[in-house]
């Protein structure tokens, strides 16, 4: 993310984290319906909850970035692969009432998310 000051990106600052949350959803539904991003899951709240560490890893070759489900005792992660190497692993926080059922890929399975 962009620099708001010398100690916080943008994405930190209060004011402004509900309208890059709103535009990175709209962006996100824009991309599924131009088939550029793979869908993840049914809902597009969650999938905005799994892809959203996405907009903030630098990667120079988008076309390599895979993702992997992960199914844990205390929640669901999420692996992001850049030319097979781990690139970052997070717990899908915020969405309490995820289901099995919500999500369209396996787990424990690499998925490349660009088409």
């Amino acid at each position: 993310m962009l620099p708001y000051n010398e100690k916080n990106d943008i994405n930190d600052e209060k004011l402004l984290r509900l309208d890059i949350s709103n535009i990175g959803k709209k962006i996100l539904e824009k991309a599924h319906k131009l088939k550029l991003i793979q869908k993840l899951s049914k809902r597009e709240d969650l999938d905005y909850e799994l892809l959203k560490k996405l907009f903030s890893i630098r990667s120079i070759n988008l076309e390599e970035i895979e993702v992997k489900l992960l199914k844990e005792k205390d929640g669901y992660f999420v692996q992001v692969f850049d030319e097979n190497s781990l690139e970052e692993k997070y717990q899908i926080v915020g969405i309490d009432d995820i289901k099995n059922k919500d999500f369209e890929l396996r787990y424990n399975k690499k998925v490349k998310i660009f088409y």
